[in-house]
């Protein structure tokens, strides 16, 4: 009677170990998915941090860009309003072609 008490007691310990064996094996396969994902989310972070750098020196870029336009076509202006206002004889067109071109002479100089 005893002996066979023992042996259940045996049985019952084999298998609860391949119980837990298979638990640790199982817990392996779930930790080795778990740690390709962290790599794969980890380059997918740093994917998205290079992208948001280059928006904000493309946004910066832009902005200056903008200014620089902006400065242009405020300097076109007053040169457009100094014309009207008889800086240059109207009625002389040599005067205003050479107005005109000096104009775009000084634009292109100002040219990145």
């Amino acid at each position: 009677m005893i002996n066979k008490i023992i042996l259940v007691a045996l049985c019952i310990a084999l298998l609860t170990y391949l119980g837990l064996a298979w638990m640790l094996w199982w817990q392996s396969g779930t930790v080795d998915a778990l740690t390709a994902d962290k790599a794969r989310l980890e380059a997918s972070i740093n994917n998205l941090t290079d992208q948001r750098d280059q928006i904000l020196s493309s946004v910066s870029l832009s902005e200056q860009n903008a200014k620089r336009h902006a400065d242009a076509a405020a300097s076109l202006r007053l040169q457009l309003q100094a014309f009207e206002r008889g800086n240059c004889d109207a009625n002389d067109l040599g005067c205003a072609v050479d107005y005109i071109n000096r104009i775009l002479r000084d634009r292109a100089d100002r040219l990145p």
